[in-house]
């Protein structure tokens, strides 16, 4: 079966690819929804920004929307399946210690995993806000913000960098995504702090 997958992962990788960003978005919904592929799509999107850096926003956008779309619907399917059929894919002890991390750091534990590359087990921790029925709203968010700053902030790195990107991300790679992390983590607590501030006006 897995072997199957993976022909069939390699044959959509070879027919989406030469489509440019339309073929990267739809390459990023697969792998997210349920179908992953032999190369990661951080492999892609620096590899075409290199190759065409005027259009690195277009790539790391089309990446990160359908990155998005694909977690969506691993999201719903997950939380229409139930418990046991999650715990079956993800494991009892994992999916017991994301589920503790939601109930303490419910929108970082979207937010974090999706800036951080593999071998973050992503779509454990998908799977386990929709068993968990994380608030949409609040999973959305994050899951724009932390896919957003890993895409675009790859693009960045691929642009300046060029050839050289591939050295760059071998030597400093967790240092790098760590701080994207990071940056992630800083605007999240700033934005709760800025909204508190008014609510702790009015009381005082």
């Amino acid at each position: 079966m897995k072997a199957l997958l993976l022909k069939i992962a390699v044959t959509l990788e070879a027919f989406l690819l030469p489509l440019g960003a339309w073929g990267l978005g739809g390459i990023a919904f697969l792998d997210s929804a349920c179908l992953p592929l032999p190369h990661a799509i951080d492999v892609w999107v620096i590899t075409l920004c290199i190759r065409n850096p005027k259009a690195m926003l277009l790539y790391a956008a089309a990446a990160t929307i359908g990155s998005i779309a694909g977690c969506l619907i691993l999201y719903s399917v997950a939380r229409i399946g139930g418990h046991a059929a999650a715990e079956r894919k993800v494991g009892k002890e994992r999916m017991l210690r994301i589920r503790n991390w939601f109930e303490r750091y419910e929108f970082l534990t979207v937010m974090v995993p999706a800036i951080l590359p593999p071998p973050t087990p992503f779509k454990a921790f998908i799977i386990t806000a929709g068993v968990t029925e994380v608030h949409l709203g609040k999973f959305l968010l994050a899951l724009v913000l932390g896919r957003a700053i890993r895409y675009f902030g790859e693009a960045l790195l691929a642009v300046h960098f060029g050839m050289a990107v591939w050295h760059v991300l071998l030597r400093h790679g967790p240092l790098l995504f760590g701080l994207l992390a990071l940056s992630g983590l800083a605007g999240y607590l700033y934005y709760r702090m800025r909204n508190r501030r008014p609510a702790a006006i009015e009381e005082s």
